[in-house]
């Protein structure tokens, strides 16, 4: 694989539109050294088990060839989340209507 390990790490930040200064709160460290966490080629065990918890995907399986296993799209589950909000407002306004009926006819 030709990217440093850094620039995946910081693609996965910026995908979940996470702060370095937000990471480097969860990683317990420096903005500073998110800058140069993002710019490594490589980095130890432990400490790619704790980014790939943070930023919950596997590296390893993407450094197998896979894609992030855990990717979210942030962008796809908001579309999906107004969705239902949509949905849930039309079902509450029906219920309404029928609760509202209900109570003419009981009158």
């Amino acid at each position: 694989m030709d990217k440093k390990v850094g620039h995946i790490i910081k693609e996965r930040r910026e995908q979940l539109r996470m702060t370095k200064s937000a990471f480097a709160r969860e990683l317990k460290c420096s903005p500073q050294n998110i800058e140069s966490l993002e710019n490594r080629k490589s980095i130890d065990f432990e400490l790619a088990e704790r980014i790939c918890e943070i930023l919950d995907f596997d590296l390893f399986a993407f450094y197998r060839g896979h894609s992030f296993s855990t990717q979210v799209n942030v962008d796809e589950l908001e579309r999906k989340l107004q969705e239902i909000k949509d949905k849930y407002t039309q079902l509450l306004e029906k219920h309404t209507q029928l609760l509202e009926r209900f109570a003419q006819v009981q009158a």
